[in-house]
């Protein structure tokens, strides 16, 4: 069978500098950015949900918003992620009184922001190639 091969442009990133725990993705993909934004939206919605549940609805709740970030997390990153990102943790555990899986997205959001930074000027360069004649 015959290959196509391209660079599909994926990173791969080890967590807090463990080379056991390795995370590869595009951090040049817009979409990215699209679904961690929906995914917020959805977290704010499941961080409502814990705080307005009873003692006897906590552990179903937990568990349900659990497998919700498990799941919205793996789809941020087009891949099965989540035991490697938290290594096994809650994705609700409580960091310097923050989510864990918050800690995760706001560690990503700059590694985002600055690929896409360097990949359109890049892009503005090689456009203004050809570009560059009819713009006076």
């Amino acid at each position: 069978m015959q290959s196509i091969s391209f660079d599909e442009g994926y990173k791969e990133f080890c967590v807090n500098g463990d080379e056991n725990r390795v995370v590869r993705f595009n951090p040049k993909d817009f979409g990215i950015v699209t679904r961690m934004q929906d995914t917020l939206s959805d977290f704010s919605d499941l961080e409502k949900k814990l705080k307005e549940s009873t003692e006897d609805t906590f552990a179903g709740v937990l568990k349900e918003a659990e497998e919700t970030v498990y799941e919205k997390m793996d789809k941020i990153f087009n891949s099965d992620v989540h035991d490697i990102i938290f290594n096994h943790q809650s994705p609700l555990a409580l960091v310097g009184g923050e989510f864990l899986f918050m800690r995760v997205i706001n560690a990503v959001i700059p590694i985002v922001e600055s690929e896409v930074k360097k990949e359109v000027a890049e892009s503005e360069k090689r456009m203004g190639k050809y570009t560059k004649r009819y713009v006076k």
